[in-house]
């Protein structure tokens, strides 16, 4: 119930632009340290690196992109 009561509170308040540049920048943090992220999650799930720098990583990062616009 707090999260809800955090939300509300503070994440209604800030206005669209706003709301949206707080979602890009985990995205382009995400895009600088791709390589990484792939290799992680290569590690995590046992996928090949090349899926996980292919498709894996830039999905999540269109993920965030997508709900910032």
């Amino acid at each position: 119930m707090q999260y809800i009561q955090a939300f509300d509170n503070v994440w209604s308040k800030i206005f669209g632009k706003q709301r949206g540049w707080l979602i890009i920048k985990p995205a382009d943090l995400m895009e600088a340290h791709a390589e990484e992220l792939a290799q992680i999650e290569t590690l995590d799930n046992g996928k090949g690196i090349t899926y996980s720098h292919a498709a894996n990583v830039p999905e999540a990062i269109q993920c965030f992109c997508y709900y910032a616009d």
